[in-house]
């Protein structure tokens, strides 16, 4: 790419002594922005697994949004900071900053966080969505390691009468993670979430509705590394419109799916439940 006059940098490379202090932290945000008036953000990274091209892993379920409009430079934005923290270069020039074209009738909001604020931007940001939903939430995650106050809430909100749906990966490249998420699925079930996971290759969505009229859709997962130690970006949409086609796909994927059923999973095996909670406990580092 650099012989071919691409720009290249990396973010938290480890070349320094400080950058290998930061080791455990890393920028797991996708943006795209094409001329700053279109931009594309949600799940997808850049690669064959993506294109459903590597054996290992099959088919690939992933979300991501295009968007133009004003919300195309808060994309800008968040690309330039990470560009001057990876190159010490501002992207200052009037091309990276268009006038914004009108946009259409969705309100929508870039979000990002990282470890560098002082606020734990989207684990307060899903806290907050979740504990005031009245009607249902839907969830899908790749990785599903929540913080206790996570789990809390979705919890909470079943036991009002909230309908609460989770879809999770079956499929994990970590084992480990994956048994640790499960080890949160008893609480869950005698709270009244319905978990689902998905069967048909590996999924790797992360998207969010509540009540059918808020949707967050981005880079973060519903874990502990996602929503306090990662660099990551979300787009916030209001509106039934989005939250419509966001919870069809959601049903769409629970075809694709198996529920967990509470008796069955009360009776796995002794070793299973040992197995998830030895690896619980490194639940804040998957």
């Amino acid at each position: 790419m650099s012989q071919a006059g691409i720009a290249v940098a990396t973010f938290l490379p480890g070349r320094s002594f400080r950058e290998r202090w930061s080791i455990n932290l890393r920028n797991h945000r996708k943006l795209l922005i094409i001329d700053g008036r279109r931009g594309f953000t949600g799940g997808m990274n850049v690669g064959d697994e993506y294109l459903g091209l590597d054996p290992s892993f099959g088919s690939w379920r992933d979300t991501q949004v295009e968007l133009c409009g004003p919300a195309v430079l808060q994309l800008q934005q968040v690309f330039a900071e990470d560009w001057y923290y990876a190159t010490n270069e501002e992207l200052l020039g009037a091309e990276y900053y268009p006038n914004p074209e009108r946009g259409g009738n969705v309100t929508a909001q870039v979000i990002s966080g990282g470890p560098h604020a002082d606020l734990a931007t989207f684990l307060s940001l899903m806290f907050a969505a979740i504990t005031r939903a009245e009607k249902r939430v839907t969830l899908t995650t790749s990785y599903f390691v929540p913080p206790s106050s996570l789990a809390v809430a979705l919890e909470t909100a079943a036991r009002q009468g909230v309908q609460v749906r989770l879809l999770v990966a079956k499929k994990a490249n970590y084992l480990w993670t994956l048994l640790a998420g499960r080890s949160y699925y008893k609480g869950l079930l005698d709270a009244g979430v319905e978990i689902h996971e998905y069967q048909e290759g590996f999924l790797h969505s992360k998207t969010l509705t509540i009540d059918g009229e808020w949707s967050l859709v981005g880079s973060p997962n519903f874990d502990i590394r996602s929503l306090v130690l990662n660099f990551e970006v979300g787009l916030v949409l209001h509106g039934e419109r989005i939250a419509d086609e966001l919870e069809q796909q959601f049903e769409d994927d629970l075809s694709r799916a198996a529920r967990i059923d509470p008796v069955q999973w009360a009776n796995r095996s002794t070793w299973k439940v040992l197995g998830e909670q030895f690896f619980r406990l490194f639940a804040p580092v998957l």
